[in-house]
């Protein structure tokens, strides 16, 4: 049962996205790139650092216990819905885009950015949610996992943030904004932690 409400969340999350796009289509939007971000070449190869994102979210399903404990696996779930909930508001009054251009090439990677690109609009960007649940399963990985997990877990994450960028995805503003609010939904997600169980 708990599989499946994990895929329900995924299927909502995902086709609420798709309603965003639609909803977003012809706004004015804010820009928040700064001088570095023009700086920032693309470097298509990071698009498979990019992807770890999609296995790394669905990872605490395999996390000790959270599928038996059910007042954790509530908690877990809180904290992306949390984050998804948060960031839709933020989307909607703050809506944001990053333009990409050509992506030169015929390089598996070059041909997989530009696959990502031809289904994803580049906006709502900010906060970055690859970044916000990247964190926050790796702050999960730090409550239930040994140190050396953890660490990867945290390594995982920094690898999503830097490709979110390095591939124009993001600017450099939504890294930081993402990271907040994942460490934001997993305190609020997880206060009075102790208490668990």
């Amino acid at each position: 049962m708990k599989v499946a409400a994990s895929l329900g969340m995924i299927v909502l999350f995902t086709t609420g996205f798709f309603g965003l796009d639609k909803l977003l289509c012809g706004r004015r939007f804010y820009d928040v790139s700064c001088a570095l971000d023009r700086r920032v070449p693309l470097r298509p190869r990071w698009i498979w650092a990019y992807l770890l994102y999609y296995p790394l979210c669905v990872a605490p399903l395999f996390f000790p216990g959270l599928l038996d404990d059910d007042a954790l696996f509530l908690r877990a779930a809180a904290g992306y819905c949390l984050q998804f909930a948060a960031a839709w508001v933020i989307f909607i009054l703050f809506p944001t885009n990053i333009p990409r251009g050509e992506v030169p090439g015929d390089s598996p990677s070059a041909r997989a950015v530009r696959g990502l690109y031809a289904v994803d609009s580049g906006y709502p960007i900010f906060p970055s949610l690859h970044v916000a649940n990247s964190i926050y399963v790796a702050c999960l990985a730090a409550r239930l996992l040994p140190a050396d997990w953890a660490a990867l877990f945290f390594a995982a994450a920094a690898l999503v943030s830097a490709s979110t960028v390095l591939i124009k995805q993001h600017y450099l503003a939504d890294i930081p904004a993402g990271a907040l609010l994942g460490l934001a939904a997993f305190a609020l997600a997880f206060f009075n932690w102790n208490r668990l169980g």
